[in-house]
Protein backbone atom coordinates (compact mmCIF):
# COMPACT_ATOMS: atom_id res chain seq x y z
CA UNK A 1 0.00 0.00 0.00
CA UNK A 2 2.94 2.36 0.57
CA UNK A 3 3.68 2.26 -3.15
CA UNK A 4 0.14 3.43 -3.80
CA UNK A 5 0.64 6.37 -1.44
CA UNK A 6 3.86 7.28 -3.28
CA UNK A 7 2.02 7.17 -6.61
CA UNK A 8 -0.78 9.33 -5.21
CA UNK A 9 1.76 11.95 -4.14
CA UNK A 10 3.22 11.94 -7.67
CA UNK A 11 -0.22 12.61 -9.13
CA UNK A 12 -0.90 15.44 -6.73
CA UNK A 13 2.52 17.02 -7.30
CA UNK A 14 1.84 17.26 -11.05
CA UNK A 15 -1.31 19.39 -10.55
CA UNK A 16 -1.25 22.68 -8.58
CA UNK A 17 -2.80 22.69 -5.11
CA UNK A 18 -6.58 22.99 -5.22
CA UNK A 19 -6.72 22.08 -8.91
CA UNK A 20 -7.47 18.36 -8.75
CA UNK A 21 -11.23 18.25 -9.14
CA UNK A 22 -12.97 15.15 -10.36
CA UNK A 23 -12.79 11.63 -11.63
CA UNK A 24 -14.92 10.36 -14.51
CA UNK A 25 -14.78 6.73 -13.54
CA UNK A 26 -17.36 4.81 -15.56
CA UNK A 27 -18.53 8.17 -16.84
CA UNK A 28 -19.74 9.28 -13.43
CA UNK A 29 -19.63 12.79 -11.99
CA UNK A 30 -20.47 11.96 -8.40
CA UNK A 31 -22.09 14.74 -6.38
CA UNK A 32 -24.49 15.80 -3.68
CA UNK A 33 -28.08 17.03 -3.68
CA UNK A 34 -29.55 20.11 -2.06
CA UNK A 35 -28.10 21.08 1.30
CA UNK A 36 -31.46 21.45 3.07
CA UNK A 37 -33.63 18.97 1.17
CA UNK A 38 -36.36 17.21 3.16
CA UNK A 39 -35.98 14.08 1.02
CA UNK A 40 -34.36 10.94 2.39
CA UNK A 41 -30.64 10.40 1.92
CA UNK A 42 -31.28 7.77 -0.76
CA UNK A 43 -33.63 10.15 -2.60
CA UNK A 44 -30.99 12.88 -2.61
CA UNK A 45 -28.28 10.56 -3.93
CA UNK A 46 -30.58 9.29 -6.71
CA UNK A 47 -31.65 12.83 -7.59
CA UNK A 48 -28.01 13.81 -8.08
CA UNK A 49 -27.41 10.92 -10.46
CA UNK A 50 -30.52 11.86 -12.44
CA UNK A 51 -29.48 15.50 -12.72
CA UNK A 52 -25.99 14.50 -13.89
CA UNK A 53 -27.51 12.53 -16.77
CA UNK A 54 -29.42 15.61 -17.97
CA UNK A 55 -26.74 18.29 -17.68
CA UNK A 56 -25.85 20.09 -20.89
CA UNK A 57 -22.27 21.27 -21.12
CA UNK A 58 -19.03 21.10 -23.08
CA UNK A 59 -15.64 21.12 -21.43
CA UNK A 60 -11.99 20.12 -21.58
CA UNK A 61 -9.80 18.77 -18.79
CA UNK A 62 -6.35 17.26 -18.40
CA UNK A 63 -5.94 13.87 -16.71
CA UNK A 64 -2.95 12.39 -14.88
CA UNK A 65 -2.70 8.63 -14.37
CA UNK A 66 -0.08 6.59 -12.52
CA UNK A 67 -0.19 2.79 -12.37
CA UNK A 68 1.87 0.10 -10.66
CA UNK A 69 1.90 -3.66 -10.15
CA UNK A 70 3.12 -6.32 -7.73
CA UNK A 71 6.46 -6.54 -9.56
CA UNK A 72 7.22 -2.90 -8.78
CA UNK A 73 6.78 -1.67 -12.36
CA UNK A 74 5.29 1.81 -12.71
CA UNK A 75 3.87 3.71 -15.68
CA UNK A 76 2.44 7.19 -16.15
CA UNK A 77 0.04 8.60 -18.72
CA UNK A 78 -1.19 12.10 -19.43
CA UNK A 79 -4.41 12.70 -21.35
CA UNK A 80 -6.41 15.62 -22.72
CA UNK A 81 -10.14 14.94 -22.39
CA UNK A 82 -13.01 16.59 -24.29
CA UNK A 83 -16.68 16.08 -23.34
CA UNK A 84 -19.85 17.16 -25.19
CA UNK A 85 -23.21 16.78 -23.41
CA UNK A 86 -25.20 19.36 -25.35
CA UNK A 87 -27.60 17.04 -27.18
CA UNK A 88 -28.79 15.02 -24.19
CA UNK A 89 -26.16 12.31 -24.58
CA UNK A 90 -22.50 12.26 -23.62
CA UNK A 91 -19.84 12.08 -26.31
CA UNK A 92 -16.24 12.13 -25.12
CA UNK A 93 -12.70 11.59 -26.31
CA UNK A 94 -9.26 11.38 -24.76
CA UNK A 95 -6.03 12.25 -26.56
CA UNK A 96 -2.79 10.77 -25.23
CA UNK A 97 -0.08 13.39 -24.49
CA UNK A 98 2.44 11.07 -22.84
CA UNK A 99 4.18 8.62 -22.93
CA UNK A 100 5.87 9.36 -26.23
CA UNK A 101 5.22 5.90 -27.69
CA UNK A 102 1.44 6.44 -27.44
CA UNK A 103 1.39 10.19 -28.09
CA UNK A 104 -1.44 11.24 -30.39
CA UNK A 105 -3.58 8.14 -29.94
CA UNK A 106 -7.21 9.17 -29.44
CA UNK A 107 -9.92 7.19 -27.65
CA UNK A 108 -13.57 7.98 -28.46
CA UNK A 109 -17.06 7.24 -27.20
CA UNK A 110 -19.65 8.76 -29.54
CA UNK A 111 -22.64 7.69 -27.39
CA UNK A 112 -23.07 4.50 -29.41
CA UNK A 113 -19.66 2.83 -29.67
CA UNK A 114 -15.99 3.06 -28.65
CA UNK A 115 -13.03 3.69 -30.96
CA UNK A 116 -9.29 4.31 -30.99
CA UNK A 117 -7.49 6.38 -33.62
CA UNK A 118 -3.84 5.65 -34.40
CA UNK A 119 -2.18 8.62 -36.14
CA UNK A 120 0.69 6.49 -37.45
CA UNK A 121 -1.82 4.25 -39.25
CA UNK A 122 -4.24 7.11 -39.98
CA UNK A 123 -7.18 4.86 -39.16
CA UNK A 124 -9.74 4.21 -36.42
CA UNK A 125 -10.57 0.82 -34.96
CA UNK A 126 -13.68 -0.19 -32.97
CA UNK A 127 -13.09 -1.23 -29.36
CA UNK A 128 -14.87 -2.91 -26.46
CA UNK A 129 -15.64 -0.54 -23.54
CA UNK A 130 -13.35 -2.75 -21.43
CA UNK A 131 -10.36 -2.31 -23.75
CA UNK A 132 -7.42 -0.92 -21.78
CA UNK A 133 -6.80 2.81 -22.10
CA UNK A 134 -3.85 2.95 -19.67
CA UNK A 135 -2.85 1.05 -16.54
CA UNK A 136 -5.95 -0.40 -14.89
CA UNK A 137 -8.27 2.11 -16.57
CA UNK A 138 -10.38 0.95 -19.50
CA UNK A 139 -11.77 3.20 -22.23
CA UNK A 140 -15.24 2.73 -20.73
CA UNK A 141 -14.03 3.72 -17.26
CA UNK A 142 -13.04 7.14 -18.53
CA UNK A 143 -15.43 7.84 -21.41
CA UNK A 144 -18.74 6.09 -20.64
CA UNK A 145 -21.89 8.25 -20.38
CA UNK A 146 -23.45 9.20 -17.00
CA UNK A 147 -24.81 6.14 -15.14
CA UNK A 148 -28.51 6.88 -15.53
CA UNK A 149 -28.07 6.71 -19.32
CA UNK A 150 -26.57 3.21 -19.35
CA UNK A 151 -27.47 1.52 -16.04
CA UNK A 152 -30.66 0.68 -14.14
CA UNK A 153 -30.21 1.94 -10.58
CA UNK A 154 -31.82 0.64 -7.40
CA UNK A 155 -31.27 1.09 -3.67
CA UNK A 156 -29.92 -2.04 -1.97
CA UNK A 157 -29.61 -0.62 1.55
CA UNK A 158 -30.35 2.76 3.08
CA UNK A 159 -30.60 4.45 6.47
CA UNK A 160 -30.06 7.98 7.75
CA UNK A 161 -26.27 7.75 7.33
CA UNK A 162 -25.48 5.20 4.58
CA UNK A 163 -26.74 4.26 1.13
CA UNK A 164 -25.77 1.32 -1.07
CA UNK A 165 -26.80 1.44 -4.74
CA UNK A 166 -26.73 -1.28 -7.37
CA UNK A 167 -26.27 -0.25 -11.01
CA UNK A 168 -27.20 -2.96 -13.52
CA UNK A 169 -26.24 -2.77 -17.20
CA UNK A 170 -29.06 -1.36 -19.31
CA UNK A 171 -27.23 0.02 -22.35
CA UNK A 172 -24.66 -1.49 -24.67
CA UNK A 173 -22.12 1.22 -23.89
CA UNK A 174 -22.10 0.28 -20.18
CA UNK A 175 -18.61 -1.08 -19.42
CA UNK A 176 -19.68 -3.37 -16.56
CA UNK A 177 -22.50 -5.80 -15.91
CA UNK A 178 -23.01 -4.46 -12.41
CA UNK A 179 -21.65 -1.73 -10.14
CA UNK A 180 -22.23 -1.47 -6.37
CA UNK A 181 -21.68 1.96 -4.80
CA UNK A 182 -21.37 2.72 -1.08
CA UNK A 183 -22.18 6.22 0.22
CA UNK A 184 -21.54 7.70 3.66
CA UNK A 185 -24.03 10.50 3.81
CA UNK A 186 -24.01 12.01 0.34
CA UNK A 187 -20.32 11.20 -0.17
CA UNK A 188 -19.37 8.21 -2.30
CA UNK A 189 -16.74 6.18 -0.44
CA UNK A 190 -16.16 2.96 -2.41
CA UNK A 191 -17.51 0.97 -5.33
CA UNK A 192 -17.12 -2.53 -6.77
CA UNK A 193 -17.23 -3.16 -10.52
CA UNK A 194 -18.41 -6.56 -11.77
CA UNK A 195 -18.23 -8.30 -15.15
CA UNK A 196 -19.53 -11.57 -16.57
CA UNK A 197 -22.94 -12.30 -18.03
CA UNK A 198 -24.60 -12.32 -14.59
CA UNK A 199 -22.34 -9.70 -13.03
CA UNK A 200 -20.67 -12.17 -10.72
CA UNK A 201 -16.99 -11.52 -11.49
CA UNK A 202 -15.41 -8.83 -9.32
CA UNK A 203 -13.08 -6.86 -11.59
CA UNK A 204 -12.17 -3.66 -9.74
CA UNK A 205 -12.53 -1.95 -6.39
CA UNK A 206 -12.43 1.84 -6.32
CA UNK A 207 -11.81 4.14 -3.37
CA UNK A 208 -13.01 7.76 -3.58
CA UNK A 209 -11.01 9.96 -1.22
CA UNK A 210 -10.64 13.59 -0.08
CA UNK A 211 -13.88 15.04 -1.49
CA UNK A 212 -14.30 18.79 -1.90
CA UNK A 213 -17.59 20.62 -2.32
CA UNK A 214 -18.16 22.98 -5.23
CA UNK A 215 -21.46 24.38 -6.55
CA UNK A 216 -23.41 22.09 -4.23
CA UNK A 217 -21.65 18.99 -5.61
CA UNK A 218 -18.93 16.73 -4.26
CA UNK A 219 -15.84 16.10 -6.37
CA UNK A 220 -13.17 13.60 -5.41
CA UNK A 221 -9.57 14.80 -5.46
CA UNK A 222 -8.04 11.34 -5.06
CA UNK A 223 -9.20 8.03 -6.53
CA UNK A 224 -7.52 4.64 -6.19
CA UNK A 225 -8.36 1.75 -8.50
CA UNK A 226 -7.52 -1.78 -7.37
CA UNK A 227 -7.51 -4.46 -10.08
CA UNK A 228 -9.04 -7.63 -8.62
CA UNK A 229 -8.14 -9.69 -11.71
CA UNK A 230 -4.43 -8.85 -11.32
CA UNK A 231 -3.66 -8.76 -7.62
CA UNK A 232 -1.20 -6.02 -6.69
CA UNK A 233 -2.07 -3.95 -9.77
CA UNK A 234 -3.43 -0.45 -9.11
CA UNK A 235 -3.90 2.99 -10.61
CA UNK A 236 -4.34 6.50 -9.24
CA UNK A 237 -6.04 9.14 -11.37
CA UNK A 238 -6.85 12.86 -11.07
CA UNK A 239 -8.12 15.71 -13.24
CA UNK A 240 -7.41 19.41 -13.62
CA UNK A 241 -10.37 21.83 -13.32
CA UNK A 242 -12.82 21.46 -16.24
CA UNK A 243 -12.53 24.33 -18.72
CA UNK A 244 -15.79 25.28 -20.44
CA UNK A 245 -15.10 25.53 -24.17
CA UNK A 246 -16.98 25.03 -27.41
CA UNK A 247 -16.16 21.54 -28.69
CA UNK A 248 -16.80 20.92 -32.43
CA UNK A 249 -19.39 18.16 -32.77
CA UNK A 250 -17.58 16.79 -35.82
CA UNK A 251 -14.68 15.62 -33.63
CA UNK A 252 -16.80 12.82 -32.18
CA UNK A 253 -16.86 10.90 -35.45
CA UNK A 254 -14.33 8.04 -35.76
CA UNK A 255 -13.54 9.27 -39.28
CA UNK A 256 -12.67 12.80 -38.11
CA UNK A 257 -10.37 12.18 -35.14
CA UNK A 258 -7.34 13.49 -37.01
CA UNK A 259 -8.92 16.96 -36.57
CA UNK A 260 -8.51 16.93 -32.78
CA UNK A 261 -5.64 19.29 -31.84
Amino acid sequence: MSKMHDVTNKVRSMIPAGCILALLFSGLFFGAGALFSQDSLADRVLATLRSASKEKQQFRTQAKLFSGNAEGEETSTELLLYVDRNDGTQKSLAKVLTPERNKGNIFLNNAASYWVYYPKLQRSLALSPLSTLAGDVSIGDLLAPPPMQIYSVKVLESDDENVTLELTKAGRTAPYSRVVQHYKGEILKTAEFYGGQKGGILMKRVQYLKPIRQNNRYFYTQVKILNELRKGSYSVMAFSPPENIKVPSGWFNPNNLQQVP
